[in-house]
């Protein structure tokens, strides 16, 4: 790769960066989602994307904000308009547009760790062990097992619990009781 010339290629944010880290593989999420993070912040934005889109050698790798495949859709009009914001790709099975900050202190910054592979900060770590305590039911110790909603056994763990039954739990009840009652019948009936 030529690096890029003219004056805004000196204030770009990847300026002394390693090259390979726009170019990554194809479908590797990871390094396109770095890759866009650092152009997100860019303030050279829009030039670099202009000079992908007019350099024709240039449609591969992360410039702008954009693959390779996203430099394809646009055009130096639709530029010229206003530059399109970054577009993060999608980690995890969930839609991801900006990158969220970790909520230190708390069960979603604990997961947060959990999932990067990070090592979990004391304040994540102790909301954890709250929670974890929450969780304990009575002096047994006994943690309390997930409820499967929707059906007769959640019905009866949520009775069991001392708890109002979801609707769900409440329905799979009556579904129960209705079968019950039906098959009764039909043994009487024989």
């Amino acid at each position: 790769m030529k690096p890029p010339v003219g004056d805004w290629a000196e204030q770009r944010a990847c300026k002394g960066r390693d090259p390979e880290e726009f170019f990554p593989g194809r479908g590797d999420l990871w390094p396109i989602y770095s890759a866009k993070v650092i152009c997100a912040e860019c303030p050279v934005r829009m030039e670099c994307a202009t000079y992908a889109l007019t350099s024709p050698k240039e449609r591969d790798g992360i410039w702008g904000g954009f693959t390779g495949m996203e430099l394809r859709k646009l055009d130096l009009a639709t530029i010229a308009k206003g530059l399109p914001p970054v577009k993060l790709p999608n980690i995890g099975g969930r839609p991801s547009k900006t990158p969220k900050p970790v909520v230190h202190g708390t069960t979603a910054g604990y997961a947060y760790h959990w999932r990067n592979g990070e090592a979990v900060c004391d304040e994540c770590a102790e909301a954890k062990r709250a929670y974890d305590r929450t969780r304990v039911r009575g002096t047994t110790g006994r943690r309390l097992t997930p409820i499967n909603h929707g059906t007769y056994s959640g019905y009866l763990k949520h009775r069991r619990r001392g708890e109002d039954a979801c609707l769900d739990c409440k329905a799979a009840a009556a579904k129960e009781q209705r079968e019950r009652v039906s098959s009764r019948i039909l043994e009487v009936v024989r």
